[in-house]
């Protein structure tokens, strides 16, 4: 469970955009794929499934077996391989999120860090539009490198930082 906490801490803050020693190291990734075998081993060991049945988890699987099938006849199949893979971090997201949180304190932690993370990215726009940037642009990159994904992150984070304040 902490390696998914730290893993969603690092996919929002991106440290990777201030120090750019870190960008071959791709840390995020790291995080996430070691979290990931941690979790197989672990049910492994333990003797339990590796993942938990359900509809979503199916549907999403045979999503990506038609996605994989559909690169071997694609006509532009290197496009199609990149976007298979780029849909294959988020399947491995999912899993980990179905996987590990299992508990509504588990849930309270991920959404903590969650709007953490936001409340950074929002105070830093806050300081860059008062120091005369009339744009508002997070002080990170990726997902949140167009305007329009962060203020969608910002109005997603809202009810939850909302319930969790109360």
């Amino acid at each position: 469970m902490n390696g998914l906490l730290l893993f969603t801490a690092l996919l929002f803050l991106r440290p990777a955009d201030f120090l750019p020693q870190l960008v071959s190291l791709h840390i995020t990734r790291l995080v996430a794929g070691l979290t990931f075998l941690m979790m197989v081993f672990k049910s492994a060991h333990e003797k339990k499934p590796i993942f938990k049945k359900s509809r979503q988890l199916q549907l999403l699987t045979i999503l990506m077996i038609i996605m994989l099938a559909s690169v071997t006849t694609s006509i532009w199949g290197s496009n199609s391989l990149e976007h298979f893979l780029g849909f294959l971090r988020v399947y491995i997201g999912f899993l980990l999120v179905i996987n590990l949180i299992d508990s509504q304190d588990k849930f309270k932690r991920i959404v903590w860090i969650m709007v953490l993370s936001g409340l950074v990215l929002g105070i830093a726009s806050i300081t860059d539009y008062l120091a005369g940037n009339y744009r508002a642009n997070a002080i990170v990159e990726g997902m949140f490198s167009n305007v329009n994904d962060l203020a969608l992150c910002f109005l997603m984070l809202m009810p939850f930082a909302y319930f969790l304040f109360l």
